[in-house]
C-alpha cells in the first residue's frame, strides 16, 4: 500500500511538472501571439500610410497631365502663330527681292542709255564735221542734237526718281515691320496682364495675399489688439462685418483685347471676369471710403485677412460654384469655413450671408442655396486657398473631400 502511494505521488509530481512546463510553454505561445499582433497592426499602419501616399501622387499625377495638355495646347498655338509670321516674312522677302530686281532692271536700261548718249555724242561730232559741207542740214542736225539733250535730261529724272521710290520703298517697309512687332508685343502682353485677371484654377491662390503691407495694416484697424495670430470665431466675424458694412458691390468692366488680321481687320474679344489683387480692393476703399469690387474681390480681401491673422490655419477656403445650376450662368466665388465634424460655415460677403452649422455640410449646403434661388441647389466647382487647390466633377466629390 506504501509502494503505491510513492507511485501515485510520484505520478502526481510528474504530471504537476509536466502541466508547469505545459503552462510555459502556454504563456511563452501566448507572448509570441501577442507580438506578432502587434507587428500586424504596425504592418497595416504602414500599408495604409502608404495607400494615402499612392492616392496622393495620383493625384498630384492627374493635376501634372492636366497642365501638360494645357501647355501642348499653348505650344499648338503658339506654333501655329509663329508659322503664319514666317509665311509673311517670306512674301515680304519675295516683294523685296522683286523691287531689287526691278531696280537692276532699270540701271541696266540706264547704262544701255549712258552708251546711247555716248553715241550721238560722237555722231553729234560728226555731223557738226558734215555742217561744213551741208549747212542745209544743220537745223536739223541742231533740232536732233536739242531733242537728244532733252531725252537725256528725261532720262536722268526718270532714274532720279526710281532711285527715290525704292528707298521710300525700303523705309516703308522697315517702319512696317517695326510696327508689325511693336503692336504684337503690346498686344501679347496686354493679353498675358488679362489672362493673369482671369485665372486658371492653380492661378488663384497668388490672389490670396496675406503678407502684402495694405493687408497687415487693415487687419490691424479691424482687430486691433486682437491681432495675436490666433484666428478665433470673434475675429472672424469682426472682419466679416468690416467688409460687409463698408462694401459697394461692382460689376467687372468689360475688358476686350484686339486681334489683327493679315486682311487688316480686327476682332475683339471679352474677358468675362477681372480679378483684382486685395491691395487694390484696398486702395479703393482708402480713397473713396467703401471696398469696391465683386464677390471673388471680396472673397480674395477676406481671405486674405484671415490667412494673415493666423498663417497656418487649415480650416479656410475660397469656393467657386454655380448658384443657379438650371441656367446655366451663376458662376460666383465665397469663402466656407471647415468647422468641428467637418460642417461648414460661409461666410459671403457679395450674397450678403453669414451662416452655417447646420447639422452636416450637405444640410449647410443646401439652406445656403435657398438664399439664392427656390431650387435649393447649388454647384461646387473648385476651391484653393495658399496650401491648396482642387476642381470637382460634382458636389458628392466635394462632400468626399471636405470630409476626409
Amino acid at each position: 500500500m506504501g509502494e503505491e502511494k510513492d507511485d501515485y505521488k510520484n505520478k502526481y509530481q510528474n504530471l504537476e511538472s509536466e502541466h508547469q512546463q505545459l503552462q510555459s510553454d502556454y504563456e511563452q505561445l501566448q507572448e509570441d501571439y501577442n507580438r506578432l499582433q502587434s507587428d500586424y497592426k504596425e504592418l497595416q499602419t504602414i500599408l495604409d500610410e502608404h495607400n494615402s501616399s499612392f492616392e496622393k501622387l495620383q493625384s498630384q499625377f492627374e493635376d501634372l497631365s492636366f497642365l501638360l495638355e494645357q501647355k501642348n495646347l499653348t505650344y499648338d498655338k503658339l506654333r501655329a502663330e509663329y508659322n503664319l509670321m514666317i509665311s509673311n516674312y517670306t512674301n515680304t522677302l519675295s516683294e523685296l527681292e522683286q523691287y531689287q530686281s526691278d531696280f537692276e532692271d532699270l540701271s541696266a536700261e540706264y547704262e544701255k542709255l549712258e552708251s546711247k548718249y555716248s553715241q550721238l555724242a560722237t555722231n553729234r561730232s560728226e555731223i557738226y564735221s558734215l555742217y561744213n559741207e551741208s549747212l542745209s542740214n544743220y537745223e536739223y542736225l541742231e533740232s536732233r542734237c536739242s531733242q537728244l539733250a532733252a531725252n537725256r535730261s528725261e532720262i536722268y529724272t526718270l532714274y532720279n526718281k526710281s532711285v527715290e521710290n525704292y528707298t521710300q520703298l525700303e523705309d516703308e517697309y522697315d517702319d512696317l515691320w517695326d510696327s508689325y512687332f511693336g503692336l504684337y508685343w503690346n498686344v501679347s502682353d496686354f493679353f498675358y496682364e488679362m489672362r493673369t485677371r482671369n485665372p486658371y484654377l492653380w492661378q488663384r491662390d497668388s490672389f490670396i495675399t496675406p503678407d502684402d503691407p495694405d493687408v497687415q495694416d487693415l487687419l490691424e484697424t479691424i482687430l486691433g489688439d486682437d491681432a495675436d495670430g490666433d484666428l478665433t470665431w470673434s475675429d472672424m466675424n469682426k472682419i466679416y462685418d468690416f467688409i460687409n458694412d463698408n462694401k459697394d458691390y461692382s460689376y467687372d468692366p468689360y475688358m476686350y483685347y484686339p486681334t489683327l488680321h493679315l486682311n487688316d481687320s480686327v476682332d475683339y474679344y471679352n474677358f468675362p471676369e477681372f480679378w483684382s489683387y486685395p491691395n487694390e480692393t484696398i486702395k479703393g476703399y482708402n480713397e473713396n471710403g467703401v471696398f469696391a469690387g465683386d464677390c471673388e474681390d471680396f472673397t480674395n480681401l477676406l481671405i486674405s485677412l484671415l490667412f494673415a491673422e493666423q498663417p497656418t490655419n487649415n480650416f479656410t477656403f475660397g469656393i467657386t460654384l454655380d448658384t443657379d445650376p438650371y441656367n446655366e450662368g451663376g458662376g460666383h466665388a465665397t469663402c466656407f469655413i471647415r468647422t468641428t465634424g467637418n460642417d461648414i460655415y460661409i461666410y459671403d460677403i457679395a450674397g450678403n450671408y453669414k451662416d452655417g452649422n447646420k447639422g452636416s455640410a450637405e444640410d449647410t449646403l443646401e439652406d445656403y442655396a435657398y438664399n439664392w434661388n427656390w431650387y435649393g441647389e447649388v454647384d461646387i466647382w473648385s476651391t484653393y486657398n495658399p496650401h491648396c487647390y482642387k476642381d470637382f466633377e460634382d458636389n458628392d466629390e466635394f462632400f468626399d473631400w471636405w470630409g476626409a
